[in-house]
């Protein structure tokens, strides 16, 4: 990257500062404007469970989000290893990393792969799928990049106790764990790695671990617990990244409360009267259900009862005292029941319970579908949904009472988080999110990632040339960190300049 190209200067869930190339072309910039966070899950574990003093390695760092989540996350007393073969890429990560005071973080400007030497990089538009390609092969811009396995680096650098590995390489993580077989056999890190169900996953990543003696992992993005991955299971298409780890490691996870390990999550027993606790202490409940039943009536039907179960199975589940096995147990359960009752009666109230438990869970292509059929009901006339208890369909609002326009209230619940469940990113999706949430724009319960998902949108489809400084958007807050680019006076610097 030139130093005549300017650059954006971003805050970033978690408390980090970010540089990243100013535009909105490419999909880190794109995407942090639009969330102000990765659109991984993963992330937010990683921010929950690295602790100040350990160690971390970043294979395929881009422009940096997971090393700066790491970096602090396990502060000074910690150590940091990012490698980031891509030269613009590691230049900004390189930039942020001093905007951050990061000095415990060390950047490798080299591939990893299974031997050292030189590798060719296909070099696309967005960094983020820059790849490593067989010699001649590629599309786009073709470089020659320094590789080096992670054994010599792990060997020249007196490795031990590393505690995490981020590997995302676009499809070179075989080669990449090749080349790390001493490393981790005789190390035991939390191992990441990228998948993609949409593109095929490489089973062969598996089998290598396997015979290492890794065991295989996914992240429940709603209580942030890793739960056993079952390959016979079918997957999520929105999977991105699965962990894996031996025994040993699985072990202190899970004596931390960040695993949950085969077999241990058995189904608990009914506890009706949690719901009513949960009802009167939710905010949105308050204003919703004066007159929602605290437990099914003694004549109530079978799909009644097996739906009061599932709001009663998923309260206990929100109750963080528990240990992570058993609020697994209750998350399951509750998704088990919301299913059998959503078959019997797709009410509107059932479809948002349903897409709650499933999101919590993972299954957002479930949770998905689970919503739209809701979205022109809810904007002609949500009233019946008021006559039976529901979930909030997202935390945000689970947090956020309604007052007396409990029908504005339900069309924003509803609409946007169909909008965030049916994709990653707006960039990635035409204009759909325009003719989405249009109908709900402006209105007070929307958050300000709503309007900043129109805007960039607009803009990136020649709609508006600019941001507009709509209200929301021009006040810090919780829910909007970067209002200099919003309000116009976002100051683009310079690589390497204040």
């Amino acid at each position: 990257m030139s130093d005549e190209q300017g650059q954006f200067i971003l805050n970033v869930r978690g408390g980090a500062r970010i540089c990243v190339p100013a535009t909105t072309d490419q999909i880190t910039p794109y995407v942090l404007l639009e969330q102000e966070d990765w659109f991984e899950d993963e992330i937010r574990f990683v921010r929950h469970w690295l602790r100040p003093g350990m160690h971390a390695v970043d294979v395929g760092a881009s422009y940096g989000m997971y090393t700066l989540a790491m970096a602090r996350a396990v502060g000074r007393s910690g150590r940091v290893w990012a490698f980031e073969p891509t030269p613009g890429a590691a230049d900004h990560l390189q930039r942020s990393l001093e905007l951050n005071d990061c000095g415990h973080v060390e950047l490798h400007r080299e591939a990893v792969s299974e031997r050292d030497g030189v590798v060719t990089l296909a070099a696309g538009a967005s960094s983020e799928l820059n790849a490593v390609v067989a010699a001649g092969a590629g599309a786009g811009k073709l470089i020659q990049v320094q590789a080096v396995t992670l054994d010599r680096i792990a060997a020249s650098q007196g490795w031990a106790g590393i505690d995490f590995v981020k590997l995302d390489v676009e499809q070179h993580e075989f080669e990449a764990i090749r080349g790390a077989g001493a490393f981790l056999a005789a190390d035991s890190p939390l191992i990441m790695f990228e998948v993609n169900p949409q593109q095929g996953t490489d089973l062969r990543v598996l089998e290598l671990l396997a015979e290492m003696g890794y065991g295989f992992f996914r992240l429940l993005p709603g209580p942030l617990v890793l739960v056993p991955f079952d390959q016979l299971e079918p997957l999520d298409p929105y999977l991105l990244n699965l962990f894996a780890c031996k025994a040993d490691r699985a072990a202190a996870l899970a004596a931390g409360g960040f695993l949950v390990q085969p077999g241990v999550a058995d189904a608990p027993v009914s506890a009706v009267s949690a719901w009513a606790a949960y009802a009167r202490a939710a905010p949105y409940a308050k204003d919703f259900g004066a007159d929602w039943p605290a437990k099914p009536g003694l004549l109530s039907r079978g799909d009644v009862r097996t739906y009061m179960d599932g709001l009663a199975a998923f309260a206990r589940y929100r109750d963080a005292g528990m240990g992570a096995a058993t609020r697994v147990a209750w998350l399951i359960r509750a998704h088990q029941s919301f299913t059998v009752a959503l078959d019997s009666a797709a009410t509107l109230p059932r479809r948002m319970s349903y897409a709650r438990a499933a999101s919590e869970l993972g299954w957002r292509a479930d949770a998905s579908a689970a919503l739209k059929p809701a979205l022109a009901p809810v904007m002609q006339d949500g009233a019946s949904a008021f006559k039976e208890p529901f979930l909030a369909p997202s935390l945000r609002y689970e947090q956020l009472p309604a007052g007396d326009r409990t029908a504005d209230w339900l069309r924003c619940a509803v609409i946007e988080q169909y909008d965030k469940l049916r994709h990653r990113s707006s960039i990635f999706e035409g204009t759909e999110s325009l003719a989405t949430l249009e109908p709900i724009r402006g209105m007070a319960f929307c958050s300000a990632e709503v309007e900043r998902r129109l805007q960039l949108e607009r803009i990136c489809r020649g709609l508006q040339s600019a941001p507009e400084p709509a209200p929301i958007l021009c006040q810090r807050s919780e829910e909007n960190l970067n209002p200099q680019f919003w309000s116009g006076t976002e100051r683009v610097v310079r690589l390497g300049h204040a």
